[in-house]
């Protein structure tokens, strides 16, 4: 357990004592625990943030405290409630009769090529998948520059070997979910989306995992708000999590000098540059030698009304 708990990692796994799944959210976890959240409860899916917290404050309410580096409060899984820690990257599959199975191994290969290292995520790794499951991987940058990741990922979509999500299969995932994001704007964004998509006929989404672009925007912070919010991107994003610089808009802060979108939300990812964002989110203040602001909208109540 010690040796795992050196590397947790947004998409690894958890087995509790009483049976649940859960999954690690995240870069940053306390010394004595793992920021999750449960995937399957009592043999039930859990497939909205909104759901999985409901189960914690109900079942697990003692698992909630506030991480003063994430500047939020947060489920921290303690060790010893851990019979099991599932490692994406180094888990190996027992049973290899899945097309399902079978696809994502073939995904996995063929990403070695654009210089991700990648491993099974999702309810191929939680051992829960069944009829309708998709494809979830998560992958480490290495070998290449991020730019020719993305470029790769590109040239996959043009040939026709990684495609968009089709239309049926994009609402479908969108009803499912219902969150953060109107039906159009998050239709719009799935099916243009490289990390997302489909492969061999199975829907696919890939998180390209780099925790070391996050360490400035971090906590502790000096202040935070829940404030109405709009932003305007001023750079883009595929990883997770999602860093952007972005302007701030409102709330208006004349002495804020530089400000950033930081996101694991794999929905606000890909935004292109110019993207202006409006809602209700979390807003953190970092003062030093100049004010940096810090919006996040993934809390359980924020909302993005608007995405242009």
């Amino acid at each position: 357990m010690d040796a795992q708990h050196l590397k947790p990692k947004e998409g690894d796994m958890l087995i509790l004592t009483d049976g649940s799944i859960w999954v690690l959210k995240g870069c940053y976890h306390p010394l004595d625990g793992y920021v999750a959240i449960p995937r399957v409860f009592e043999g039930i899916k859990l497939k909205t943030l909104r759901k999985s917290l409901e189960v914690v404050r109900k079942y697990y309410r003692h698992f909630l405290r506030y991480v003063e580096v994430i500047g939020d409060l947060v489920p921290v899984v303690p060790l010893d409630y851990v019979v099991k820690y599932l490692d994406s990257l180094s888990f190996k599959p027992q049973e290899t009769h899945s097309e399902l199975l079978n696809n994502a191994l073939d995904l996995l290969e063929l990403l070695k090529g654009c210089g991700l290292t990648c491993g099974l995520s999702g309810s191929l790794l939680g051992g829960y998948s069944g009829a309708g499951s998709d494809i979830d991987l998560t992958c480490l940058e290495g070998g290449i520059t991020t730019c020719d990741v993305y470029e790769c990922l590109k040239m996959l979509r043009e040939e026709n070997v990684l495609k968009p999500m089709d239309l049926t299969s994009a609402l479908r995932e969108v009803y499912e979910i219902k969150e953060l994001l109107n039906v159009d704007t998050h239709v719009t964004f799935l099916r243009g989306r490289l990390t997302q998509g489909m492969f061999k006929g199975f829907n696919y989404t890939l998180r390209v995992v780099n925790c070391g672009r996050e360490a400035n925007v971090l906590g502790p912070y000096d202040l935070t708000v829940k404030s109405e919010v709009l932003i305007r991107t001023l750079t883009t994003d595929y990883r997770t999590p999602s860093v952007y610089e972005v302007q701030l808009l409102k709330p208006k802060n004349p002495l804020v000098k530089r400000a950033f979108l930081h996101t694991y939300r794999v929905r606000l990812t890909e935004l292109p540059e110019g993207t202006l964002i409006y809602g209700y989110g979390r807003v953190s203040f970092k003062t030093g030698r100049d004010v940096e602001a810090v919006v996040s909208f993934d809390s359980e109540d924020s909302q993005v009304i608007s995405v242009v």
